[in-house]
C-alpha cells in the first residue's frame, strides 16, 4: 500500500538523520511532485502524513437531468487528508487512523475498505449468488456502508438483504436486471447522490421498495431515479413514537403511479415527488402539516389534486409545470400559497381556495391560461405577478380583507374587462400592464401608497386605463 511504504520510508529518513545531528529534519517538496505531494512534520513521536491527489469528474451534457445533487459519495481510507493532532493528547484523528487501514481487501465475494471510524465499507461484491445477504460484520468490522456501483451490472443477483447499513452510494444497483425488489432496513440514515443524475437507485431494474418497520426516516434521494419503480410501501410508526419526516427528492423523477403516504408522516422535505411524470394518484396522511417547496412540479399525469386538511403551507413551485392538472383543492387549513405553486399549470380550470388562505406568493398562478376566475374573499395579501399571463380572466373582484397587491399582480390578463379594488391599502406598480381590455378603475378610499421603481414604473405604468375614479 502506498501510503505504508512512504511513511515507512520518511520514518526511517527522519529518525536516521535524528540520531545524528539531535534534531528533526523538514522535508520541502519540489514543484515535479506539485500534483502528488507527501507532507510530514514530527510531534512527539508520532508522524502525520497527507497525500493529496487532484481529481476530475467529466459529466457530460446529455448526461444531465432535473435532479440537484449534494455531491457526495462513499469516501475510502485513501480519500481522508491528516488534520492536526490535538497537541494535549498527541493522539492520531480518525481520518489519520483511517490511512492505515485495510484498503480493497477482499473477504469471500466482498471487496471492502475499512473507513475511518473502524466500520467496513463494502466496494464491489464479485459472486454470482442469486440470493445475497450483507454481512454484519467482516473481520470483526461492522458493515455500514454500500459503496457506488457496489453490485453494478451483476446479472444474477434476484434478492438482496442489506443487513444494518447506514449509508448507500449511488448507482448501486445499476445494470441488475433480476434484482426486481429491494427493502430498506430500519438502519438507513443516508443516501448519496452524484451531480444532478446518479443516486442509490439509478439505472436499476426495481420495481418494488419496501421500508423496514421500525425506520426513523425516508432518507433523502433514496428512491431518486428509480425510473422502473412502481409500488412503494412506507410502514406506520406506534402511537407512542415520532411521525416520519421524508426527505428532499426521496422518489424524484421516480417511475411511480400510485403512492400512499401513511398517517403518520408528518412533513415533506422538498422536490419529494418532482418530476415523477407517470404519477397518477396520491392518498395522503391525514397527519401530514406541509407540502414542501418543489414536491410535485412537473408532475404532467396529475389531473386533480386535494391539500389534505392538515396541510397549513404549501411551498414554492409545489405544483409548478403539471400541465394537465385541472382541479384543485386547497384544504382548511392552508394559509399560505408559496411562490409559483400553480405557475404553468396550463389546463388548471378550477381552485377550491381554502377559506384560512391568507397569502398568495409571487407568481402563485402566473402562466395559468386556462383559469377563468380566482376566489379572493379572504385573501390578504397578493404576491408580485400572481395572475400574469391568465387569459381567460375577464373580472377580478378583490375581498374586503385584502390589503396589498403586488407588483405586476394582473399584468397580461389579455381579457381582463372589470376589477374591484376593494379596500386595499397599498398596490405595486404595473399591476396592469399588458391588459389591454381594462381601460377604467376605481381607487378605494382606503388607498394610501402606490410603489414607484426607479423613475419610470408606477402603478398604472404600461397599462390602457383612461378613466380613474
Amino acid at each position: 500500500m502506498r501510503m505504508r511504504k512512504t511513511i515507512a520510508f520518511l520514518t526511517s529518513v527522519i529518525f536516521g538523520l535524528s540520531a545524528l545531528s539531535g534534531q528533526m529534519s523538514c522535508f520541502m517538496k519540489t514543484e515535479a511532485e506539485e500534483t502528488n505531494s507527501v507532507e510530514s512534520s514530527l510531534s512527539g513521536d508520532i508522524m502525520f502524513v497527507s497525500e493529496t491527489t487532484p481529481a476530475e469528474t467529466t459529466v457530460s451534457d446529455d448526461e444531465s437531468a432535473d435532479l440537484p445533487s449534494d455531491e457526495s459519495s462513499m469516501t475510502t481510507a485513501d480519500d481522508f487528508q491528516a488534520e492536526e493532532t490535538d497537541e494535549d493528547s498527541g493522539q492520531l484523528t480518525f481520518e489519520e487512523t483511517a490511512d492505515i487501514l485495510a484498503n480493497d481487501e477482499v473477504s469471500g465475494d466482498f471487496t471492502y475498505s475499512v473507513m475511518y471510524d473502524s466500520t467496513v465499507t463494502i466496494t464491489k461484491y464479485n459472486g454470482t449468488a442469486s440470493s445475497v445477504t450483507i454481512p454484519e460484520e467482516i473481520n470483526g468490522y461492522k458493515v455500514t456502508s454500500l459503496s457506488d456501483y457496489a453490485f453494478q451490472d451483476n446479472t444474477s443477483i434476484k434478492s438482496v438483504n442489506l443487513g444494518s447499513i447506514t449509508r448507500i452510494g449511488y448507482s448501486v444497483f445499476s445494470g441488475c436486471t433480476s434484482l426486481k425488489s429491494i427493502t430498506f432496513p430500519k438502519t438507513l440514515t443516508y443516501c448519496s447522490s452524484y451531480s444532478d443524475y446518479r443516486y442509490p437507485l439509478s439505472e436499476s431494474s426495481i420495481t418494488s421498495v419496501t421500508f423496514e418497520e421500525g425506520i426513523e426516516n425516508i432518507p433523502a434521494y433514496v428512491c431518486a431515479g428509480a425510473s422502473e419503480l412502481k409500488s412503494v410501501t412506507i410502514p406506520e410508526k406506534p402511537d407512542n413514537l415520532e411521525g416520519y419526516e421524508i426527505g428532499d427528492y426521496a422518489f424524484a423523477k421516480s417511475g411511480l403511479e400510485e403512492i400512499t403516504i401513511p398517517d403518520t408522516v408528518l412533513t415533506l422535505g422538498s422536490n419529494v415527488f418532482s418530476n415523477c411524470e407517470q404519477l397518477t394518484t396520491v392518498n395522503f396522511s391525514t397527519d401530514l402539516t406541509n407540502i414542501g417547496n418543489g414536491d410535485f412540479s412537473n408532475c404532467t399525469a396529475l389531473k386533480t389534486f386535494t391539500i389534505p386538511s392538515g396541510v397549513t403551507t404549501v411551498g414554492s413551485s409545489a405544483f409548478s409545470g403539471c400541465k394537465y392538472l385541472d382541479t384543485v383543492t386547497i384544504g382548511a387549513r392552508v394559509n399560505s400559497i408559496g411562490n409559483s405553486c400553480f405557475s404553468d399549470c396550463i389546463r388548471l380550470k378550477t381552485v377550491n381556495m381554502g377559506k384560512n388562505v391568507k397569502n398568495l406568493g409571487s407568481y402563485a398562478f402566473s402562466g395559468c391560461v386556462s383559469l377563468p376566475s380566482l376566489d379572493f374573499a379572504n385573501i390578504e395579501t397578493i404576491g408580485e405577478s400572481v395572475l400574469n399571463g391568465c387569459k381567460k380572466i375577464t373580472e377580478i373582484k378583490l375581498g374586503s380583507k385584502t390589503k396589498s397587491v403586488g407588483n405586476y399582480a394582473f399584468s397580461g390578463l389579455e381579457n381582463l374587462t372589470d376589477i374591484d379594488l376593494g379596500n386595499i391599502t397599498s398596490i405595486g406598480y404595473s399591476v396592469f400592464s399588458d391588459s389591454p381590455l381594462l381601460t377604467s378603475i376605481t381607487f378605494p378610499k382606503t388607498l394610501t401608497y402606490c410603489y414607484s421603481y426607479s423613475d419610470y414604473r408606477y402603478p398604472l405604468s404600461e397599462s390602457s386605463i383612461t378613466s380613474v375614479t
